[in-house]
């Protein structure tokens, strides 16, 4: 009986433990995911807006040294939704991106972000968008594009030492479980 109970008492606290360590990690990784993620955003969000100062055929004659600088894909959209410069593929090609959440979000709020899976690179992809002009009559829109692929590659470098400091003190706590196990049954006949 008193080996039974001290297996029981012992199962419980590394079952205990290793919740406490899983949910831990799921924990942490969402709130660095977020906080990269927003570090990401206003870093665009600054960028896009600097370029939004400059008169758009200096955006169109620069447009790849600013995609560049930014490490950003930049696109730059007439007021109504035609691309006009994009740094990485042929204007031609892409269709009218007015209806695109982040122009939309720009349109109505000078500032737009949305976070979309791109089926063509197969990552998250984070676009920051921001209104050029005044709200009544916009000259256009800026808007930068990135991967999250950095986050994602940051967030896996990271779960290896988060996960080896979890497992540590999950380790800890069942040598300390298990030496509080022993003394709880032990003036148990």
């Amino acid at each position: 009986m008193k080996v039974r109970l001290f297996n029981k008492l012992f199962f419980a606290f590394v079952v205990i433990g290793v919740l406490t360590a899983v949910i831990a990690e799921l924990l942490i990784e969402r709130h660095l995911r977020r906080s990269l993620v927003s570090q990401i955003e206003m870093e665009m969000a600054s960028a896009a807006s600097i370029i939004a100062l400059m008169p758009i055929e200096k955006i169109m004659e620069r447009g790849n040294e600013l995609s560049e600088r930014t490490r950003s894909r930049l696109t730059l959209i007439d007021p109504i939704g035609r691309v006009i410069k994009d740094s990485e593929r042929d204007e031609t090609d892409l269709d009218n991106h007015l209806h695109r959440p982040e122009i939309q979000e720009a349109r109505l709020k000078r500032k737009g972000v949305s976070m979309r899976y791109s089926q063509s690179l197969q990552t998250d992809m984070l676009n920051v968008a921001i209104l050029m002009g005044d709200q009544r009559q916009p000259a256009g829109y800026i808007r930068l594009s990135r991967s999250l692929q950095e986050v994602n590659n940051s967030i896996s470098t990271l779960r290896k030492s988060i996960m080896q400091g979890l497992l540590l003190v999950v380790f800890v706590s069942l040598l300390i479980a298990l030496l509080f196990s022993a003394r709880m049954i032990s003036p148990i006949r």
